[in-house]
Protein backbone atom coordinates (compact mmCIF):
# COMPACT_ATOMS: atom_id res chain seq x y z
CA UNK A 1 0.00 0.00 0.00
CA UNK A 2 1.21 3.51 -0.84
CA UNK A 3 1.16 6.24 1.81
CA UNK A 4 1.54 9.97 1.24
CA UNK A 5 3.84 11.79 3.57
CA UNK A 6 2.06 14.36 5.74
CA UNK A 7 4.35 17.18 4.51
CA UNK A 8 3.61 16.34 0.87
CA UNK A 9 -0.10 16.18 1.55
CA UNK A 10 0.02 19.53 3.34
CA UNK A 11 1.93 21.12 0.43
CA UNK A 12 -0.58 19.79 -2.11
CA UNK A 13 -3.53 21.02 -0.06
CA UNK A 14 -1.96 24.45 0.47
CA UNK A 15 -1.22 24.76 -3.25
CA UNK A 16 -4.80 23.76 -4.12
CA UNK A 17 -6.30 26.27 -1.70
CA UNK A 18 -4.08 29.14 -2.80
CA UNK A 19 -4.56 28.69 -6.53
CA UNK A 20 -8.19 27.61 -6.56
CA UNK A 21 -9.21 30.92 -5.01
CA UNK A 22 -7.10 33.05 -7.38
CA UNK A 23 -9.19 35.32 -9.57
CA UNK A 24 -7.72 37.79 -11.99
CA UNK A 25 -8.35 41.45 -11.24
CA UNK A 26 -11.45 42.86 -12.93
CA UNK A 27 -11.01 44.80 -16.14
CA UNK A 28 -11.66 48.47 -15.50
CA UNK A 29 -12.50 50.29 -18.71
CA UNK A 30 -12.41 54.06 -18.50
CA UNK A 31 -13.93 56.28 -21.15
CA UNK A 32 -11.53 58.76 -22.69
CA UNK A 33 -12.97 61.34 -25.06
CA UNK A 34 -10.24 62.88 -27.22
CA UNK A 35 -10.70 65.80 -29.59
CA UNK A 36 -8.04 66.19 -32.28
CA UNK A 37 -8.65 69.46 -34.16
CA UNK A 38 -5.91 68.75 -36.70
CA UNK A 39 -7.24 65.34 -37.73
CA UNK A 40 -8.08 65.02 -41.41
CA UNK A 41 -9.97 62.35 -43.34
CA UNK A 42 -6.58 61.10 -44.50
CA UNK A 43 -5.15 60.69 -40.98
CA UNK A 44 -8.39 59.66 -39.25
CA UNK A 45 -8.29 55.98 -40.25
CA UNK A 46 -4.57 55.70 -39.53
CA UNK A 47 -4.96 57.28 -36.09
CA UNK A 48 -7.82 54.89 -35.33
CA UNK A 49 -5.66 51.93 -36.35
CA UNK A 50 -2.78 53.16 -34.21
CA UNK A 51 -5.04 53.58 -31.18
CA UNK A 52 -6.43 50.07 -31.72
CA UNK A 53 -2.90 48.64 -31.88
CA UNK A 54 -2.13 49.84 -28.35
CA UNK A 55 -2.76 47.07 -25.84
CA UNK A 56 -5.73 47.91 -23.63
CA UNK A 57 -7.04 50.71 -25.87
CA UNK A 58 -10.38 50.16 -27.65
CA UNK A 59 -11.75 52.65 -30.16
CA UNK A 60 -15.48 52.94 -29.59
CA UNK A 61 -16.17 55.40 -32.39
CA UNK A 62 -15.24 58.61 -34.16
CA UNK A 63 -17.33 61.76 -34.59
CA UNK A 64 -16.14 63.40 -37.78
CA UNK A 65 -18.00 66.68 -37.31
CA UNK A 66 -16.37 67.30 -33.90
CA UNK A 67 -13.14 65.38 -34.66
CA UNK A 68 -13.57 63.39 -31.49
CA UNK A 69 -12.40 59.83 -30.84
CA UNK A 70 -14.40 57.74 -28.39
CA UNK A 71 -12.00 55.44 -26.58
CA UNK A 72 -12.23 52.93 -23.75
CA UNK A 73 -9.01 52.22 -21.89
CA UNK A 74 -8.19 49.20 -19.75
CA UNK A 75 -6.49 50.90 -16.79
CA UNK A 76 -4.79 47.68 -15.70
CA UNK A 77 -2.82 47.83 -18.98
CA UNK A 78 -2.72 51.60 -19.58
CA UNK A 79 -2.67 53.28 -16.16
CA UNK A 80 -2.43 56.77 -17.68
CA UNK A 81 -2.94 58.55 -21.00
CA UNK A 82 0.70 58.46 -22.12
CA UNK A 83 -0.38 56.44 -25.18
CA UNK A 84 -2.06 59.62 -26.51
CA UNK A 85 1.24 61.47 -26.54
CA UNK A 86 2.93 58.54 -28.27
CA UNK A 87 0.27 58.10 -30.95
CA UNK A 88 -0.71 61.71 -31.60
CA UNK A 89 2.19 63.97 -30.80
CA UNK A 90 5.21 61.76 -31.48
CA UNK A 91 3.76 60.25 -34.65
CA UNK A 92 1.72 63.09 -36.16
CA UNK A 93 2.70 66.21 -34.19
CA UNK A 94 -1.01 66.76 -33.51
CA UNK A 95 -2.37 68.56 -30.49
CA UNK A 96 -5.30 66.99 -28.67
CA UNK A 97 -7.74 67.77 -25.90
CA UNK A 98 -9.20 65.31 -23.43
CA UNK A 99 -12.86 66.16 -22.85
CA UNK A 100 -13.19 65.57 -19.11
CA UNK A 101 -16.70 65.14 -17.80
CA UNK A 102 -18.06 64.02 -21.15
CA UNK A 103 -19.25 60.47 -21.84
CA UNK A 104 -19.23 58.35 -24.96
CA UNK A 105 -23.03 58.27 -24.98
CA UNK A 106 -23.23 62.09 -24.80
CA UNK A 107 -20.91 62.45 -27.80
CA UNK A 108 -22.80 59.75 -29.72
CA UNK A 109 -26.03 61.65 -29.12
CA UNK A 110 -24.51 65.01 -30.17
CA UNK A 111 -23.10 63.46 -33.34
CA UNK A 112 -26.21 61.47 -34.25
CA UNK A 113 -24.36 58.18 -33.86
CA UNK A 114 -26.15 54.95 -32.88
CA UNK A 115 -25.96 53.79 -29.26
CA UNK A 116 -22.87 51.79 -28.38
CA UNK A 117 -24.79 48.75 -27.06
CA UNK A 118 -23.77 46.68 -30.08
CA UNK A 119 -20.25 48.08 -30.30
CA UNK A 120 -17.58 45.35 -29.82
CA UNK A 121 -15.32 47.88 -28.10
CA UNK A 122 -17.83 48.09 -25.29
CA UNK A 123 -16.91 44.59 -24.11
CA UNK A 124 -13.45 43.70 -25.43
CA UNK A 125 -12.34 40.10 -25.25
Amino acid sequence: MYFIRPATLLAVLLFAVLFSSFTPPPVVLEEVIVQIPGATQKTQADIRTRFASVQGVYVNGYCESLKIYLIRVDRSLQPDNAFLETVLHDQYQLSYFIKAGCTIEQVRTMCGMPASDSDPALNPQ
